[in-house]
């Protein structure tokens, strides 16, 4: 089955814009701990696929260029979060586990930012989404197998 993916990977994408447009505002951004931290979600997301970790080196690299360094890699994020729905991990699952690294890496890289950080993840990512289901896995050949004859 085909799944196209929901807007919540952009809502994530979103909320790390949000979040570093408001707790690392450009004149005062730690540019190598933001870097840091997406590099490590990179390579959580990538794992050992060098060439998926290409595409956001790359964007990384074009961001620090100009003044949008420290920026997230979206166009990376988003393209690999697609990537991972396509071969059926589920889209809220996967989402909420990204959310749950940066819980982490803020913690670990901008500890000053974390409270910030959970109050827009927690408005725009809760975590109770993790285990919810989109309304087309409800239609797909599960719910045909549980609705189903037994023979």
């Amino acid at each position: 089955m085909d799944r196209q993916p929901t807007r919540a990977v952009d809502t994530f994408t979103d909320l790390l814009q949000e979040w570093v447009e408001t707790a690392c505002p450009a004149p005062q951004r730690d540019i190598p701990a933001l870097n840091a931290i997406w590099g490590m979600l990179a390579e959580e997301l990538c794992g050992s696929q060098k060439a998926k970790l290409t595409a956001f080196r790359s964007e990384l690299a074009e961001l620090r260029r100009g003044p949008s360094a420290g920026d997230p890699p979206v166009k990376a994020i988003r393209q690999r979060l697609r990537e991972l729905t396509a071969v059926g991990l589920r889209e809220f699952f996967l989402v909420v586990a990204a959310r749950q690294a940066m819980d982490h890496l803020i913690a670990v890289h901008v500890p000053s930012a974390q409270p910030l950080w959970t109050q827009l993840a927690d408005r725009s990512l809760p975590l109770r989404l993790q285990f919810a289901e989109q309304h087309e896995e409800r239609r797909g050949p599960r719910a045909t197998y549980i609705h189903g004859s037994d023979s």
